[in-house]
């Protein structure tokens, strides 16, 4: 399975013209990690993007909806 850190995070964000403050970055973390692993499964990352699991890609599907 794999798993977003908080390295993966801040480098997305950058990434995306985002530099949001590391503390405001452990506060989601905090939130959303319901296991206290450090990591976002995927479980975890669809509840902050707020997909259903009706709405959830198969395996090897995109999640942008851009098309």
């Amino acid at each position: 399975m794999t798993f977003i850190n908080m390295s993966d995070l801040i480098f997305f964000c950058e990434q995306n013209g985002f530099y949001p403050r590391t503390d405001d970055l452990e506060a989601i973390l905090r939130r959303c990690d319901h296991d206290a692993d450090r990591a976002l499964n995927q479980e975890e990352f669809f509840e902050i993007v707020e997909l259903n699991p009706s709405q959830q890609p198969e395996e090897g599907e995109s999640i942008n909806q851009d098309a």
